[in-house]
């Protein structure tokens, strides 16, 4: 996804942008409200970045925070998962 220009000038990294997805897209696919994804960003829970002034999350984070939250019992507030295992 992140790619090395490495330019005589300097290095410069560079992102393929049409392999990111929107807050949109990512609450579609997890069947919640776009606004819980941006709460997620802004909370660091889910990893994504500002382009151009607007959130775009990485399919591999997307799929990290998945991994992640697999592990999490559904009806267990998060937070309390850990001290229950």
């Amino acid at each position: 996804m992140w790619y090395n220009q490495g330019q005589a000038t300097g290095r410069r990294w560079c992102v393929d942008t049409q392999r990111l997805l929107t807050p949109e897209q990512v609450a579609e696919r997890l069947s919640v409200a776009p606004e819980v994804i941006r709460r997620w960003l802004r909370q660091g829970a889910l990893r994504g970045f500002r382009l151009a002034g607007r959130w775009r999350i990485a399919p591999e984070d997307l799929e990290r925070f998945l991994a992640q939250r697999a592990n999490v019992p559904a009806n267990v507030p998060e937070g309390r998962a850990e001290r229950q295992a």
